[in-house]
């Protein structure tokens, strides 16, 4: 048996990556593997990168909406 860096079980046959990346040779090069590498999706990316801008922005955009409805 065989465990991803999660502790979950890989079936063979199923996932196949060249540790932790989807074909190293490609061009262009790296596509994480998702499995072994789900820090690297491209949501989880975004929410890390723009995750404190996007929630002062909706609580600014909701106290002006509140202050305009007042």
């Amino acid at each position: 048996m065989k465990l991803d860096r999660t502790g979950d079980e890989v079936v063979e046959g199923e996932h196949e990556c060249d540790g932790g990346f989807v074909d190293r040779d490609a061009d262009p090069p790296l596509r994480p593997c998702l499995i072994c590498r789900p820090q690297l999706a491209p949501h989880r990316l975004r929410a890390r990168t723009h995750g404190l801008h996007d929630q002062i922005a909706r609580e600014t955009r909701e106290r002006t909406e509140r202050n305009e409805e007042a």
